[in-house]
């Protein structure tokens, strides 16, 4: 397997603020996470990423915004050489995957806009 990084990767640390961690993750090419929100905070900043599955909820996410899902944690289909290829994939297409990110999401955040609007609207 090919080493494409030029530092170590990183976990972000729990005790960071809020902001800090959204900053990380929209600075980073991709993420590779399994936390809803770390998958949310992703694509709300267009970072490509690949999704660690151990809930439906996960698996839910990455297919609405069309993104990929590595593995599922409690299922053995998966590998690590499977995992590693979809990682690969990613961050070799990483611009086709942001824009496809970006294509999802917007739309999305349009509609919940729209949606908090008329929800505003009608409570007036």
């Amino acid at each position: 397997m090919g080493g494409y990084m030029e530092t170590e990767a990183r976990h972000v640390p729990v005790e960071l603020e809020l902001e800090e961690k959204i900053s990380i993750i929209a600075a980073s090419c991709m993420l590779i996470g399994m936390r809803l929100h770390s998958l949310i905070f992703a694509s709300l900043s267009h970072t490509p990423f690949v999704a660690i599955s151990y809930d439906p909820k996960i698996d839910s996410f990455a297919q609405l915004v069309n993104q990929p899902i590595g593995a599922n944690v409690n299922e053995s289909n998966w590998s690590e050489n499977e995992l590693y290829e979809i990682v690969n994939d990613v961050y070799e297409n990483v611009d086709d995957y942001h824009s496809l990110l970006k294509n999802h999401v917007e739309p999305l955040k349009r509609d919940a806009l729209q949606t908090a609007q008329l929800a505003l609207d009608t409570f007036q």
